[in-house]
Parts: structure tokens; sequence; C-alpha cells
């Protein structure tokens, strides 16, 4: 991190916020113990709450720090279920006012700013370059497509875990095998919300013909409903777009 602009960033808020200079230095000791993916998406009511500092003095260092170039906003558009993010942008213009679909709700939601539409803030790359994986492992892929803040009932959370069943990460222009412990006449769905695609396969019972490859494109996979076969190695992925 660059200290020597956050503390001139720091200094420009206080002189426009009008809090003395403690304030200030609280905020920025504060800010310099976020890991990367807490610099990422920054919720200023939790960093009050840890860094000990009123919610209002708060949210007046983070308003105040884009209009300094501290921070950058990041518009969220929440899944009010789930809490998935199922879309991002960086200006509030940018926000549509027509519905969503939430992949992994496989439903389509109304958008409205008091409750799919979320704030948050991200350090300017000027101050930190943030440096994350969402595709590391399961839980930051997660971390990364649902939000923190969303306000899931603890029931459905640990749901939203129990039906989890596997996690493939696939290179650009390479492919893997989808396998976990499937059930002959059962469907699942294998989703990349990375892409906001989806495909349902139901595993054969023996009287339907089977696929074993299929590929995810950049604008979602080929085919939407395919019949895997039991007994097979899996269902191979191959991945043919650029991330």
């Amino acid at each position: 991190m660059e200290h020597a602009l956050l503390l001139q960033k720091i200094k420009s808020i206080a002189s426009l916020a009008r809090h003395n200079g403690a304030t200030g230095e609280r905020f920025a000791e504060a800010l310099t113990q976020l890991d990367d993916w807490d610099l990422r998406r920054i919720n200023p009511l939790r960093f009050a709450k840890t860094a000990d500092l009123p919610r209002e003095v708060a949210v007046d260092y983070f308003v105040l720090g884009v209009k300094v170039g501290l921070f950058d906003f990041l518009w969220h558009t929440i899944c009010p279920w789930c809490g998935s993010v199922t879309g991002e942008c960086r200006s509030f213009d940018q926000l549509s006012t027509e519905p969503f679909f939430c992949l992994f709700c496989h439903a389509e939601l109304p958008r409205s700013l008091d409750v799919e539409i979320e704030t948050a803030f991200n350090i300017n790359p000027e101050i930190k370059e943030v440096r994350i994986d969402p595709f590391g492992n399961l839980k930051d892929y997660w971390r990364f497509y649902f939000s923190p803040n969303a306000r899931v009932p603890p029931k459905l959370r640990a749901y939203l875990k129990e039906i989890r069943r596997t996690y493939v990460a696939i290179q650009p222009d390479q492919s893997e095998i989808v396998r976990c412990d499937w059930n002959a006449g059962d469907t699942y769905r294998l989703i990349s919300l990375d892409r906001h695609a989806t495909l349902f396969f139901t595993v054969s019972d023996g009287t339907s013909a089977c696929e074993s490859e299929v590929d995810l494109l950049p604008s979602g996979f080929s085919s939407q409903q395919i019949c895997v076969s039991p007994d097979g190695e899996g269902l191979r992925v191959r991945n043919l777009g650029d991330d």
C-alpha cells in the first residue's frame, strides 16, 4: 500500500469532513489492516465497528474518499434470496431498472435500490493494487460471487452449502472432468457464475442416450440440458473462453 499517498488522501478527507486528526489516523490505521479481499468490497458500517469509529463518521470518510480518489464506488445487484452478486458496475448511471435473473435461484426478480442494490467501496488502484483470484478454490469463488452483506437466513445459508457437490476451475482452452456422487434418475445443475451460465444434466437410468462432454463458451454452455451416464468417468467440460 502506498502509505504516503494514503496519508495525503486521509488529510484531504479530514479537511473536508472537519474531523480531528486522530480520527483520520484511526481510519488510516484500520484501512492498512485489511487484506486484498477486504479492500475490494468494503462495507463502511462493518469497517466503522472494526475501527471503533462512529458510523456517520466512517460513511463520511468513505463517500469523501471517492471524491479525493482514495476509493471507487462499486454497485452490485444482489439477489435478496440467496445473496449472490448477479451484476457489478462502477457508475450509478450504469445500473439497470429492468428485472434481473438470479442464476443460483433460477428466478427472475425485480430490481430496486433499497433491496437489490448494494453500494460498496473498492480501494483505488493508485493506493493499492488488489490481487485476488476468485477461481483459486470454492471458498474464494463463493466469496467473490456472494455478498457477505446479504441478510440470508442461517438455515438457507446452511442449505446452500449442503447442496454444493463439487467445484472445478478450468483454464482457458483446457478441459476438466466434473464428477461427484450422483444418483441415476436425478437431475443436477452445473453453474458458472462468472459466465452467468447454467446446465441441467440428468443421470441416465439406462433408457436415455448419454453425453460425456460439453463446451463452456463466453456466452454460456453449448447445451442447456443433457443426460449423462451413471457409470462413466464424469462430464468433461471444455473452457472455450478467455478466463
